[in-house]
């Protein structure tokens, strides 16, 4: 589980991070009755909270996810993966190495034999994809998948009925899916198809998200604006960052200001905070005051509906939000109050992607399977545009030296297949593009996140986790060009003020070699005090 807001001395920033199949981005899935349990946990355990704050299901997951199709996805303490019903009972048992969320009554899985698999809401096996390295979940009728190192979709009966040819592809919102084509090592462009795979909106854009309330936010020469489902511009790009519309306005930022904007792009709440998130269905969105950067919640008329007075706190979950005091979390009702006081070690909380300052939806994960290292699965995350739209205010855009030095390489990469290299300049040049976001994976043998938050010149930034314990890390990178491969040499460092507190030297390159896909990082972490080393194992 993820930061939402983060009260800093130095900036205010929208956490990112993303495991989930939640289709928020589409306004599909979002129903009220899927908040009536919510994951919260104690010690090192989940559990689940009802609408009134009380433990419904003990804490006793190692993971924990919000309910689909009457069923939620947790992981075992043995880290396998099942499915249970609202009452905490197994319905599909804790059998699976990885698991999405189920969507339109299938749920994409990872048995022990390795081969991507679909089940159904009673653990029924519809199809397997034998050949499929990749997929998501289903979403109107359709589920992305990824063959060899091509995109296409499948139906629920497992037949390919869009032929692979995509270097990326997302889930259909309102009948469109965004999907991307490399132009070279460093250049992808992206646009959208519809079920019949017709380009729709021609595949021209470096950044764009996907669709919410027939918007879709785009980045062109350093501002953003929106797109209406036809390609066609409905605002025109003048933002310094925009967010995703929710309840008839979106967030956007004016200098290092954040406000919101309606649906015509007008002014509706003056950009004067320091961070916000989209409006909840209650009508009120989390945000962050300039003065005293504490966290409180807005009215849809830009008042404070509840003082600003929290560290950290989510968005309302129908009748709740979660907020922290100290470094205990409580739950609080539409006034503010604490209808239970804080003594949660953490909480469910939105995963955000990098385009959309909304929660992350089934268009934007994937099941991995990660089938040249032993046989290994991983759920990653592919946000769409992650790179270049970074939901942190007073920060810059990560992604904007990345696509700045696109049209200098273009050139040299038109002609660039996945053998053909890059200068050692032009990857030191991709480094935004390449190491921001978040890398997922091992640390020896239990999960582990990366999550690389800036690069500027050579130092990097951002944060790791394993468990519940998630410290910050800074360092340097370098790059390099050799033999068939390329990549990053990483070092990291934690603050060191805490006695588990170590470095980490990685590699950052491509499992496959060539210069395409650099996304895989692998390495040590070592601990300052020298006593304990462990090995590390990553991928984006």
């Amino acid at each position: 589980m993820n930061r939402t807001l983060l009260r800093s001395a130095v900036s205010f920033t929208l956490a990112v991070s993303a495991v989930s199949c939640t289709s928020t981005g589409s306004n599909s899935s979002n129903s009220a009755d899927q908040y009536d349990l919510l994951p919260y946990q104690m010690a090192d355990r989940w559990g689940y909270l009802n609408q009134q704050g009380k433990a419904a299901i003990n804490p006793q997951f190692a993971e924990a996810d919000l309910f689909h199709d009457g069923l939620a996805r947790v992981e075992n303490t043995a880290h396998k993966v099942g499915y249970i019903n609202p009452k905490g009972t197994f319905i599909i048992a804790p059998a699976y190495e990885a698991g999405l969320a189920f969507s339109e009554g299938l749920a994409c899985v990872v048995p022990a034999s390795g081969q991507i698999t679909y089940v159904d809401t009673k653990g029924a096996v519809k199809f397997t994809l034998a050949n499929a390295q990749e997929a998501r979940s289903f979403h109107e009728g359709l589920a992305a998948v990824r063959i060899g190192e091509k995109w296409g979709y499948v139906n629920p009966e497992g037949r390919l009925v869009i032929t692979p040819t995509y270097s990326k592809a997302s889930s259909f919102v309102q009948g469109q899916a965004r999907v991307e084509q490399q132009r070279g090592p460093f250049e992808s462009k992206a646009g959208f198809i519809n079920k019949q795979n017709q380009i729709v909106i021609p595949l021209e854009y470096a950044d764009v998200s996907y669709f919410s309330q027939n918007r879709a936010v785009v980045k062109v020469q350093e501002k953003y604006g929106y797109l209406d489902d036809k390609g066609t511009y409905v605002i025109n790009p003048q933002f310094d960052q925009a967010g995703m519309f929710s309840q008839g306005l979106a967030p956007v930022r004016l200098g290092n200001n954040w406000g919101f904007i309606d649906e015509s792009g007008k002014i509706a709440i003056n950009p004067s905070y320091a961070g916000v998130l989209p409006f909840s269905a209650n009508g009120l969105a989390l945000a962050g005051d300039n003065a005293t950067r504490q966290i409180g919640y807005l009215d849809r008329e830009g008042k404070w509906a509840i003082n600003a007075q929290f560290e950290e706190a989510t968005p309302f979950y129908a009748d709740i939000a979660f907020a922290k005091v100290g470094s205990k979390w409580g739950v609080i009702d539409k006034q503010g109050k604490f209808l239970e006081n804080p003594t949660y070690d953490d909480v469910y909380q939105p995963k955000l992607n990098g385009s959309a300052l909304v929660e992350e939806d089934g268009s934007v994960t994937a099941l991995t399977r990660d089938v040249t290292d032993s046989e290994e699965m991983a759920v990653t995350s592919e946000a769409a545009s992650a790179n270049s739209y970074t939901p942190v205010a007073g920060m810059e855009d990560v992604g904007a030296e990345g696509e700045a030095k696109a049209d200098a390489m273009e050139a040299a990469s038109d002609a660039a297949s996945s053998s053909a290299l890059p200068t050692e300049e032009q990857v030191r040049e991709g480094a935004p593009a390449y190491l921001t976001g978040t890398w997922r994976g091992k640390l020896d043998d239990k999960p582990f996140t990366l999550h690389i938050d800036k690069v500027a010149g050579d130092q990097v930034s951002g944060w790791n986790q394993v468990g519940s314990n998630k410290r910050p890390v800074s360092g340097t990178f370098w790059a390099w060009v050799e033999g068939d491969g390329c990549g990053y040499g990483l070092k990291l460092n934690e603050p060191g003020d805490d006695k588990w507190d170590g470095k980490f030297e990685l590699q950052v390159t491509s499992k496959e070699g060539g210069a395409l896909n650099i996304n895989h990082a692998y390495g040590t972490w070592t601990a300052n005090n020298g006593k304990s080393e462990k090995s590390v194992s990553l991928d984006k």
